[in-house]
């Protein structure tokens, strides 16, 4: 199916909805199919934390399991904040809606969400969804997720905020010289 993030974009919102809905449940969609995958890599790594923090007192100490003793002692894995920049992102949102136990909220840093789970669904837990206003797409690309699309843009656990920069701002690259970062992108021209 076509993307909804590409051009021709769609003035009527029933069409852009019919477009989303579209790709998203597309077998052969390609990044909508692997969203999945990572939200259930998220949730295996909480569990991962979890189990750790359990048994980590009646373990001998090596460097690497003091540092993690100190990490889940000051945090809590009982209190997970789901963060994502860009696809990991949507995943971020989607492993926070999954993990009714430990999730607390989600952060969503410039990436669109790319799943039937929250397609019209009300998060259970709060979300904050930045985007870049340096974007093509003339409309938000979230705009059909997070709420049910009835009371669409109502939630009080809900923010959506543009946030002034490009895509890469919301990651440290943007501190790295630009040959570096054409380099390590794989890419020959400006990010």
């Amino acid at each position: 199916a076509p993307s909804p993030y590409e051009p021709p974009f769609d003035t009527d919102l029933s069409l852009r909805l019919e477009k989303m809905r579209n790709y998203i449940e597309d077998p052969e969609g390609g990044l909508p199919t692997l969203l999945p995958r990572v939200r259930d890599d998220m949730l295996s790594l909480a569990d991962y934390l979890e189990d750790q923090s359990l048994w980590l007192g009646s373990v001998p100490m090596d460097d690497q399991t003091v540092h993690l003793q100190q990490m889940l002692g000051t945090s809590g894995i009982d209190k997970l904040i789901y963060i994502g920049f860009s696809f990991g992102g949507g995943a971020a949102g989607s492993a926070a809606h999954t993990d009714t136990r430990r999730a607390v909220g989600a952060i969503n840093l410039d990436g669109g969400h790319q799943s039937t789970d929250l397609l019209g669904a009300a998060v259970q837990t709060p979300y904050l969804a930045f985007t870049g206003t340096e974007e093509i797409i003339p409309f938000f690309y979230n705009e059909f997720f997070f709420e049910h699309l009835e009371t669409m843009g109502t939630s009080p656990i809900v923010t959506r905020a543009r946030a002034d920069g490009k895509h890469l701002d919301f990651t440290d690259y943007r501190h790295l010289d630009q040959s570096i970062r054409a380099g390590f992108l794989g890419l020959t021209h400006t990010v």
